[in-house]
């Protein structure tokens, strides 16, 4: 069963979640810790697959390049 509480601060729900686990605690619930792991995202393998590649480099050259000059356009009256 969940448990939710709410205050005016941070402190005060959670004092009210405290007082709520305690009640539960007392009647048997038991509380236990779990050991998680995280999955590495499914595209991790590709991360920096086109470091230092020319052609890479050469396009991203170009769209700066592109870029500039659409600035410089958006200047003219």
């Amino acid at each position: 069963m969940p448990m939710t509480a709410e205050g005016p601060t941070r402190e005060a729900a959670l004092a009210s979640l405290k007082e709520q686990l305690q009640a539960r605690l007392r009647n048997g619930a038991e509380v236990v810790s779990l050991e998680l792991t995280s999955d590495p995202h499914p595209l991790a393998q590709f991360v920096g697959m086109f470091k230092d590649d020319p052609v890479i480099e050469n396009w991203k050259e170009a769209m700066a390049e592109y870029r500039r000059q659409i600035d410089q356009d958006a200047d003219l009256p």
